[in-house]
């Protein structure tokens, strides 16, 4: 589930410091982020709005895991709370007794990982610990926590939703969107965030807060919970190389990529699709989609891709299931735009269609009655930041106009998807923001490579 976000967010020790075999403790983590850690581009997108409290670092062993945590303070704390069965004083009660941790994370390799943790408990057992949660001696969440932990990366960017009982793992969230044909016990939950605005004071590198009331945002989303344990690495959103490396139990494959079936017969066409598929790059593409968006154990994707004298409403490609044969997917490429687009435009016409099939076979709340979510704006974010990758890798495109591609094409998909006019304004302000770019720039990027004024042009 994690792979793609791994090879941006691990630090080797052994090329920013020179001590690979120092302890691993507060004093060395403190020296490592200020060293190394704030110099990076993960640390700069934060903008400063958060910074741990040095003096109360807690060290722990995890399998094969150091990790040391300490407190979190933020500019914005948000708070993941049930939205039925509680009166909302009781919710803000909830979330003042929240914890909210950062954690470093070194493996047996010496690869560092920065992980941001909220220790949310259920109501009962706030109840039952007279509304604190902390060990009084080091601020660390008690060992018999019952609740959710939710882990993250720097950017605040959800990556494991984990359920605690007695300090135990016990089962995981998964957004509704993304759940189907579970064979796990799994229920459905509710949650809205509750969010408080804090004023940041620093003195030295230590920092105090002065914070607003806690208020409900009325961002929410359906849960799934659905039990079941996971490998340590998996606890932290971490990909170990080697199954087990965790020293956690030995997760399942996830994915199975048996056949590629190209029978593309157009030269240029043939030369897009050979710059996206060498290396195993379009399997390790579709790998991805499953490894970032947890859709359950089914994750058998197979893909015929061929061309046709034209599609449905004459669009440059469209997916669609073989009949019989759910896990495979057929891919069409319209040959009457095959001379008039560049290659670089073929390959995110396909690199799109692969996510366009892996949408709809696996139930993705992408429909005309969809409420738009963080948990969309998360998938989709993941996807666009995909493609663009895969372009600047198959065809070394200028990040900009890889990313313009990118966009483009998921307005066509939620198109055809059939989302509502709302979700979809949605979605085009939230990329907007996102990426501080318009789409009709982008629009007129792509329009570049369909007139062949950019890119590699098909004779």
């Amino acid at each position: 589930m994690l792979l793609w976000l791994i090879e941006t967010d691990v630090f080797q020790i052994p090329q920013l410091h020179k001590h690979f075999n120092e302890k691993f403790d507060a004093a060395f983590v403190k020296e490592w982020y200020y060293g190394v850690f704030k110099k990076s581009n993960e640390w700069k997108g934060s903008g400063g709005k958060q910074l741990p409290y040095w003096p109360k670092g807690v060290y722990k062993k995890v399998g094969n895991l150091e990790i040391v945590e300490f407190p979190l303070m933020k500019k914005s704390k948000d708070i993941s709370i049930p939205a039925d069965g509680l009166e909302d004083y009781n919710k803000i009660r909830i979330a003042e007794a929240s914890l909210q941790r950062i954690a470093f994370i070194r493996d047996k390799k010496g690869n560092i990982y920065v992980r941001e943790i909220d220790y949310i408990p259920e109501w009962s057992y706030l109840q039952q610990n007279k509304f604190d949660i902390s060990n009084p001696e080091n601020m660390d969440v008690k060992a018999n926590f019952r609740g959710r932990k939710i882990v993250k990366d720097w950017g605040n960017k959800t990556l494991v939703l984990l359920r605690i009982h007695n300090g135990k793992v016990t089962g995981r969230g998964i957004p509704k969107s993304n759940t189907l044909n579970r064979t796990e016990t799994c229920s459905t939950i509710r949650y809205c965030i509750w969010q408080q605005d804090c004023e940041l004071e620093f003195v030295g590198d230590v920092v105090s807060l002065d914070c607003s009331e806690w208020y409900n945002t009325h961002e929410c989303w359906d849960e799934t919970v659905c039990t079941g344990g996971v490998d340590d690495c998996e606890e932290y959103g971490i990909n170990c190389d080697e199954p087990g490396d965790g020293d956690g139990p030995t997760p399942i494959p996830l994915v199975i990529i048996d056949t590629v079936i190209n029978d593309i017969t157009d030269p240029c066409i043939q030369n897009a699709f050979a710059e996206i598929t060498a290396d195993n790059k379009l399997k390790n593409e579709i790998s991805k989609l499953y490894q970032e968006t947890f859709v359950g154990n089914n994750n058998t994707h197979n893909l015929w891709i061929h061309q046709v004298p034209t599609t449905v409403n004459n669009y440059p490609g469209q997916s669609h299931p073989l009949p019989g044969d759910p896990n495979t997917w057929e891919i069409q490429l319209n040959f009457g735009y095959a001379h008039q687009f560049t290659q670089e435009l073929w390959g995110s016409i396909i690199l799109h269609e692969i996510v366009h099939s892996f949408i709809q076979k696996n139930n993705l709340d992408f429909g005309p009655t969809s409420q738009f979510t963080s948990a969309h704006l998360d998938m989709l974010n993941d996807w666009i930041l995909q493609i663009q990758s895969s372009l600047i890798e198959s065809f070394g495109m200028d990040p900009i106009n890889a990313l313009a591609l990118s966009l483009q094409g998921f307005d066509e998909i939620l198109t055809i998807d059939g989302v509502s006019a709302p979700f979809k304004q949605s979605w085009i302000d939230n990329i907007q923001n996102l990426y501080s770019i318009n789409l009709n720039q982008a629009d007129s990027i792509q329009n570049l490579y369909i007139n062949k004024q950019l890119g590699t042009p098909c004779p």
